[in-house]
């Protein structure tokens, strides 16, 4: 029969004296630390500036649309996100016309067929 007590995690205490000369040791053979330390303009060191956005949107596009939007991202300096807001602000306006025309050639085309 197996003592599952025996399993148990232990409570581990350290000494400062001893993280210390972990800390020294681990300096002296390379070992750097991973956490943040020092701000730059408002960021964390060696993490980028956050610009605002929540939300992640995933998609699938055509071969040449990806690789238009590469292209006028390297020529107008633009992140792609930058590029699919513009596009969207431009587009935006449009829509109430264009369902409205979907719309209306459905009825038309709905209407054709009653006739027929």
């Amino acid at each position: 029969m197996i003592d599952i007590n025996a399993l148990r995690k232990k409570e581990k205490s350290f000494r400062p004296e001893d993280l210390e000369a972990v800390d020294k040791a681990a300096e002296a053979q390379g070992f750097v630390s991973r956490e943040a330390t020092a701000q730059v303009d408002g960021r964390l060191d060696g993490r980028r500036k956050k610009k605002g956005r929540t939300r992640q949107i995933h998609t699938w596009v055509r071969p040449e649309t990806a690789d238009g939007l590469a292209a006028a991202k390297e020529r107008t300096g633009y992140t792609i996100s930058q590029l699919i807001e513009m596009a969207w602000s431009a587009f935006e306006p449009q829509v109430d016309a264009l369902v409205d025309a979907r719309d209306a050639a459905l009825m038309e085309a709905q209407g054709r067929r009653r006739r027929d």
